[in-house]
């Protein structure tokens, strides 16, 4: 079959065709003593796109070297992935987003958002210990997703899928596929003795998978007359800002921020949730770009504050990017003790990316800056002022609850 210069340039975009170019690139760029190297310029316009972007833009661009000739018939997202790993600080931000296929940068565990029967799972042997059985203990039930809506719960366990005991070899059916028929258990506990044992056991059928679509709010409300808490998943939009702000109105003594399944967001989001929180004018943030760009760097300051009272934030490795750059940035900026972290540590995004959509139907995604807060400490790993994993405690309550491990961690401080 014949291919148009086109088509093998889609192809390229894809990852297609390159062991073939590879091997025949000789015979392409001079064939019978005629100079095609036309025909090279032409397969290679993708990544040259993508190598000239990223000299300019990226944050390590002005200290990128040339790859070898070969490197340039390599799919823009594997040639990216080349100049990515010549990044002094390991470069684990950046990526391709290809216009034909759905990848989902943002996952949490097993959840992805565009093929998911919306849960984050692990593997676990029998909790009560009485036999050796492998069970699927739910994390995660996302709304609004097939799992949801019939009925599996947090904290759940699931010892059968379609009637097949659960194993490391069949565990990743929960992950997309078809309709499901589950057998799903829930723990008991004995007051008296401390002791566990199964208290329900149902069948339950669970929908094929398919994209799931979350909002940025998963539970907003007072847990007392001193208490708010609200759980955010990204820091996009303005129901974030909304709804953080009407919990504010309320005055509460402290205020929960839960960050555990935040993974995206903007800076600028992160400025008008910080002007909410902060309880001083002053830098936020700052951000530094690669030489060529320097006169971008940016100072975000405070000007106008509205809280005063204690904030909570609470982390896991899920969180990450704009939810780092905000704890950062409010720590740096308030006074010692007014701020502090309960859970696990964060993912550690030190770096702002920049998009730019190429006209080889790809999209760039490349760290642009450095973040740093006020005093110009870079953003790193946040790691909790109490570190609470709560994968480690029998029991899960759905986020929010005040009996769950971290909230009750937070609300029994002494």
């Amino acid at each position: 079959m014949k291919h148009s210069y086109y088509e093998i340039l889609i192809g390229l975009v894809k990852g297609k065709f390159v062991p073939l170019v590879a091997c025949m690139i000789s015979a392409l760029i001079f064939s019978c003593g005629e100079d095609r190297t036309y025909e090279y310029d032409v397969m290679t316009m993708p990544t040259h796109y993508a190598e000239e972007v990223m000299m300019e833009n990226y944050l390590w661009g002005d200290s990128l070297k040339p790859l070898e000739w070969k490197d340039y018939f390599a799919s823009p997202s594997a040639f990216t992935d080349k100049i990515t790993k010549q990044s002094p600080d390991g470069d684990k931000w950046s990526y391709i987003d290809v216009d034909t296929l759905s990848v989902d940068h943002f996952e949490r565990g097993k959840f992805n958002h565009f093929d998911s029967y919306g849960l984050d799972y692990v593997l676990m042997t029998d909790p009560t210990g009485e036999t050796t059985k492998q069970y699927a203990r739910i994390l995660t039930v996302y709304p609004h997703s097939p799992a949801a809506e019939c009925g599996i719960e947090r904290g759940s366990f699931i010892s059968l899928i379609d009637g097949e005991k659960v194993t490391s070899k069949n565990i990743d059916r929960l992950k997309q596929g078809r309709e499901r028929k589950l057998t799903v258990s829930l723990l008991g506990f004995n007051e008296n003795d401390g002791s566990i044992y199964w208290a329900s056991t149902d069948t339950l059928i669970m929908g094929k998978s398919r994209k799931v679509t979350e909002g940025q709010i998963w539970n907003s409300y007072l847990i007392d007359r001193n208490t708010a808490y609200i759980m955010l998943l990204n820091l996009n939009d303005e129901d974030a800002v909304d709804a953080l702000q009407t919990l504010l109105t309320t005055n509460p003594q402290t205020v929960i921020v839960d960050l555990r399944l935040c993974n995206q967001g903007s800076i600028d989001k992160v400025m008008e949730i910080a002007s909410l929180l902060s309880d001083k004018s002053g830098v936020l943030l700052k951000t530094s770009y690669n030489s060529r760009r320097s006169g971008e760097n940016k100072i975000y300051e405070i000007t106008k504050p509205h809280y005063s009272n204690e904030i909570v934030f609470v982390t896991s490795n899920y969180t990450q990017g704009a939810a780092e750059w905000l704890i950062h940035g409010l720590k740096g900026l308030s006074d010692k003790g007014r701020i502090s972290v309960f859970g696990t540590s964060s993912a550690g995004q030190n770096v702002l990316l920049e998009e730019i959509q190429s006209p080889y139907s790809y999209t760039i995604n490349y760290a642009a800056a450095y973040i740093t807060d006020g005093e110009g400490n870079a953003v790193s790993s946040i790691v909790p002022d109490v570190t609470i994993n709560e994968y480690e405690y029998i029991k899960l309550y759905p986020y929010g609850n005040r009996y769950e491990a971290v909230l009750d961690s937070i609300l029994n401080r002494q």
